[in-house]
């Protein structure tokens, strides 16, 4: 993984893009700056500052990128967002202010993986982090907010000591939740008080996305170099 500039911009090798749930012609897209388009990518707006604290020295532990992107799907002014250096922001209204989120029990300069945010409430949010590049730590962290990103809970619990690079929520089971991590896929049945494996014969690679098809209740997950698996949830 690495990073490439245009002009002042910096721009992660896997630049987050995402399309707004309830708007679909709202596209948006982040290098250290977070861009919108509310004309399915014709035209591009910047919508916020530089949102990363810049590269650290010869780019060691990150590259002051923005990695993941948060619409929430009942508002498409409502977004968090993650950088590479463990900076969380949120914006109420589709950039126009900003709020860091910070708190103590967030990992420091860790790389944001995730930002999702739940389906029925733009408050109730979830970030994960990984610290694979910050001496290969393999601490989980999983966060969940209620509030809006004012007060966060660490529901990491009994994940295995893994980074973990996707969260998602059931789309109907409201208590549900899914992870993703460098060895399987877990799964939540209590808002992350308990987390338990799901399926045994994914590869040991690391998941890097997942998503919950809820027509066939199938949970997918993608790898990184070992093929996309699909598991029938009962």
């Amino acid at each position: 993984m690495g990073t490439y500039r245009a002009g002042n911009s910096r721009f992660n090798w896997v630049s987050p893009l995402e399309i707004a749930a309830g708007a679909p012609n709202t596209v948006y897209f982040a290098g250290n700056i977070l861009k919108r388009s509310d004309d399915d990518g014709v035209t591009w707006r910047a919508v916020s500052g530089d949102l990363t604290d810049g590269p650290t020295a010869n780019n060691a532990s990150s590259y002051g990128t923005i990695t993941t992107i948060g619409i929430a799907p009942t508002d498409e002014d409502r977004v968090y967002v993650g950088t590479d250096d463990g900076n969380v922001w949120t914006t109420p209204d589709g950039g126009a202010t900003w709020t860091q989120i910070q708190d103590p029990q967030f990992p420091e300069k860790r790389w944001v993986t995730r930002a999702t945010v739940d389906p029925d409430n733009a408050d109730r949010a979830w970030i994960t982090f990984s610290g694979w590049r910050n001496e290969s730590s393999a601490i989980p962290h999983v966060f969940a907010t209620e509030d809006g990103g004012a007060t966060w809970e660490d529901i990491s619990s009994n994940l295995p000591q893994a980074p973990v690079q996707d969260v998602i929520r059931h789309p109907v089971k409201k208590n549900v939740l899914y992870v993703a991590t460098d060895v399987g896929v877990f799964m939540s049945p209590s808002k992350g008080n308990r987390w338990f494996r799901v399926g045994g014969n994914l590869p040991l690679a690391p998941i890097m996305d997942i998503h919950f098809q809820e027509e066939s209740s199938t949970l997918f997950a993608a790898t990184f170099g070992r093929s996309v698996y699909k598991a029938v949830i009962e």
